[in-house]
């Protein structure tokens, strides 16, 4: 776990990088669907409760609840340089590992015996010792992405772990069993 952060930023945006304070949630329950109400007085925006309604591309708006977390990038690098930058991003949430008050429940984050968390040593300055919360992946606008600050970018074996990570996740095959490719650039 010690290896996990790069000395360095990488000059692009990539897979494994802490970006800072990021929404991240998920529709409020019961579903409320929005729709843009008149404007108030000094350009104030309101909102109203209605039936769902999409724009050209599907989309609408809805209510919801999250947190303004740190975020792991999830995506591959060559996902997200496709379209122009245009694709949504996937992260997932990073929480600190002093959050968890049950001692047995800490000692499987941190050893990787949980699944879906991904143990994160601290940085000085930026985060705690942390983990990444699989099972919150959430994609984000490129646009949100790009206006975050990148606090760190993984090295190579922290890259590698995470990928790791991820397909024990999905599949509950044993990280310590997981045996990942290195150097697959030409994935698509």
């Amino acid at each position: 776990m010690t290896l996990c952060w790069d000395t360095q930023l990488k000059p692009e945006l990539s897979q494994g990088d802490l970006l800072s304070l990021l929404l991240v949630g998920t529709a409020a329950t019961p579903p409320t669907s929005l729709t843009r109400g008149q404007t108030k007085k000094h350009g104030g925006e309101s909102w109203d409760t209605s039936a769902w309604k999409a724009d050209g591309n599907g989309q609408g708006y809805f209510l919801a609840k999250g947190r303004k977390v740190n975020v792991i990038v999830l995506s591959q690098d060559c996902e997200i340089d496709k379209d122009g930058g245009k694709v949504p991003v996937l992260v997932a949430p990073v929480f600190p590992v002093s959050a968890i008050q049950n001692q047995d429940a800490l000692h499987a984050v941190i050893n990787r015996k949980r699944y879906p968390f991904l143990p994160l040593p601290g940085i000085d300055g930026i985060i705690e010792q942390s983990y990444a919360d699989l099972r919150c992946i959430s994609y984000i606008d490129r646009k949100l992405i790009s206006a975050a600050e990148r606090q760190k970018s993984m090295s190579e074996h922290g890259v590698h772990d995470l990928v790791k990570q991820i397909i024990a996740f999905f599949t509950h095959v044993p990280f310590d069993s997981l045996v990942v490719p290195v150097g697959n650039e030409n994935a698509q």
